[in-house]
């Protein structure tokens, strides 16, 4: 995987660049850590990404970082349609208005704390499933019949500590990442045409206004 790209931001840096002291991807950018409460100094190059964070397992013959590409090539446009509306103050119409709609449903999907979410309630929901099915004999009974239909029929005492193992909750249920990938790229695309639909407006900070660090 030489020369792909691993660090994936989950903010993109051209939208970071207009937090700069001079727009750009080099910028400096002031940061706030909350939970060291931390204030630090870096770069949108250097913050809001994760290591292969969009990487997915892709079909036959296909890239594993198909989908950060795809997204490297949509967040050109959709740098060119905010840069417009910054410039022009006034919101795009036909598509480019739809382009910033589906800007703004990805930029709220696929952020750090929305797959933790959905990824806790998974984990959740699994182990309440599981401990429900081990709590009495006729779902232990059901799960080592079903084991042994797939081919994996165990002796008692291991099936026992198997079953010790789903009551204790001392794991972790998740799906594997590309599945997480695509629910991003399906819930953007969900949410984008019912964003488009709520009356938007720009409002301009007057020159004398404080910056957003409050000075």
């Amino acid at each position: 995987m030489a020369g792909e790209p691993r660090k994936h931001h989950f903010v993109p840096q051209f939208y970071l660049a207009g937090f700069t002291t001079n727009g750009s991807n080099d910028g400096e950018l002031h940061g706030f850590d909350k939970n060291r409460r931390k204030t630090f100094r870096s770069t949108p190059r250097g913050v809001a990404h994760k290591r292969d964070f969009h990487k997915i397992v892709p079909g036959p013959q296909g890239d594993e970082m198909a989908v950060e590409k795809a997204l490297g090539k949509v967040e050109c446009q959709w740098n060119t349609v905010l840069s417009a509306v910054i410039k022009n103050t006034a919101l795009p119409e036909g598509e480019s208005f739809g382009d910033l709609m589906m800007f703004v449903g990805f930029l709220a999907v696929r952020v750090l704390r929305i797959r933790n979410i959905i990824s806790d309630f998974i984990d959740r929901v699994s182990k309440a499933q599981i401990q429900m099915t081990l709590a009495t004999p006729e779902g232990q009974a059901s799960l080592r019949q079903t084991l042994a239909d797939l081919g994996h029929a165990m002796p008692d005492e291991e099936f026992d500590k198997l079953v010790q193992f789903g009551q204790s909750g001392e794991y972790t249920v998740d799906y594997e990442q590309t599945w997480h990938v695509q629910e991003m790229i399906q819930m953007a695309a969900t949410i984008a045409p019912i964003l488009s639909l709520r009356k938007w407006r720009i409002w301009v900070a007057d020159e004398s206004a404080p910056d957003l660090n409050g000075t």
